[in-house]
């Protein structure tokens, strides 16, 4: 990927810039917990991205990388909140989310890079951009930061960003402010999602065959191969 200022700068050596940037992030404990733990969140986004690209038959190392850019790039607002409303391990108050949600602002990823990475916002290819922005709407036009027109376009990148944000924050420690969710729950909600026209189905349908090979033919049937999978674990 072209950048200005940068040059042509491929995934691993933006891989180790996003990892310098949250290494980075405020001072003393609290930065170097609130860094890690979105370049937690980032870097398994980035790989999740890129797999469930392949497994879907992406083959075009270009668009390839697209996928993996648009995870690693997505929460880079989240370098302009304090460390210590990112660390919070109790409910956030009404001032301390809409802190959280100013990180899909178009000036905290404006700042993110150019301030923190140092790469002119302009350069940014679009495609980043608008994951940065948008990846907590959802298809029927609900979510953050505002209701858009049910009619817009969302590129592949941003629909399979929506539900591989979703599951990777539910299940890791990203939001210390929310309890861990089990696998089971947020993989439901995933389902509900897709039901329900907030998320695209085909996607949800495709991160299922990714991660549970064919036993997943159907969203109906997900309870099904869960409680089967208990049954062989128990």
């Amino acid at each position: 990927m072209s950048l200005r200022g940068y040059g042509e700068i491929n995934p691993k050596e933006l891989f180790l810039l996003v990892y310098g940037l949250c290494s980075s992030m405020g001072e003393g404990i609290s930065g170097l917990q609130a860094g890690f733990l979105l370049w937690s969140h980032l870097s398994r986004c980035a790989t999740l991205m890129r797999d469930l690209a392949f497994h879907i038959g992406v083959k075009d190392k270009e668009e390839m990388d697209k996928y993996f850019f648009s995870g690693l790039f997505h929460d880079i607002g989240k370098v302009c909140v304090a460390p210590e409303i990112l660390n919070k391990n109790e409910s956030l108050n009404v001032g301390e989310r809409e802190e959280i949600e100013k990180h899909v602002s178009e000036d905290s990823i404006v700042q993110g890079f150019e301030e923190e990475l140092g790469i002119n916002a302009p350069s940014v290819p679009m495609y980043i951009y608008d994951c940065a922005r948008k990846h907590h709407q959802l298809l029927d036009g609900t979510g953050y930061p505002q209701p858009i027109n049910i009619l817009e376009e969302f590129s592949p990148y941003l629909r399979a960003l929506m539900v591989i944000d979703k599951f990777e924050a539910a299940t890791s420690y990203l939001r210390p402010w929310q309890p861990k969710k089990d696998y089971f729950k947020i993989f439901l909600e995933l389902q509900e999602g897709a039901r329900d026209g907030k998320l695209d189905k085909e996607i949800v349908m495709s991160f299922f065959s990714y991660l549970f090979g064919d036993k997943i033919n159907n969203l109906t049937c997900l309870p099904l191969v869960f409680k089967g999978l208990l049954d062989q674990n128990s």
